[in-house]
């Protein structure tokens, strides 16, 4: 389930398919990294500074009762944001236990998302909108 993501490119940038799930995912990632639970430098170092669009994910509420996939437009440059910012979660943990308890999800669930943004990307052919 983690492990397929939609990517499309879309102009100048893509759409990422997500599973409410996932999204939900991404948004707590999302959430835990801009909300202030990390200090400025340490975001700057591991991802950067996100665009206002990339940011209003965190606030998007998510219906699982519908169980439609989420379409997240995103420039090259959010996506590569959105890839770090799994990336830090991932790495960043100190225990499984003590990961679960700041997502609601497992480290691996993290991965396999991240994986698979890249291996979407992949079957895109590379292209750089």
């Amino acid at each position: 389930m983690y492990r397929r993501v939609g990517l499309r490119t879309a102009g100048e940038g893509y759409v990422l398919t997500l599973t409410p799930t996932q999204f939900e995912l991404v948004r707590r990632v999302l959430l835990d990294l801009y909300g202030g639970s990390h200090a400025p430098e340490v975001v700057a170092l591991a991802v950067g500074e996100a665009s206002a669009e990339l940011l209003r994910l965190q606030g998007r509420e998510v219906d699982f009762q519908a169980r439609e996939n989420i379409e997240v437009p995103l420039s090259h440059f959010d996506l590569r944001v959105l890839y770090g910012a799994l990336a830090f979660a991932f790495l960043n943990r100190s225990s499984e236990e003590a990961f679960h308890h700041r997502y609601g999800f497992y480290s691996e669930n993290v991965q396999a998302v991240a994986w698979a943004i890249c291996a979407a990307l992949r079957k895109t052919g590379n292209q750089v909108p």
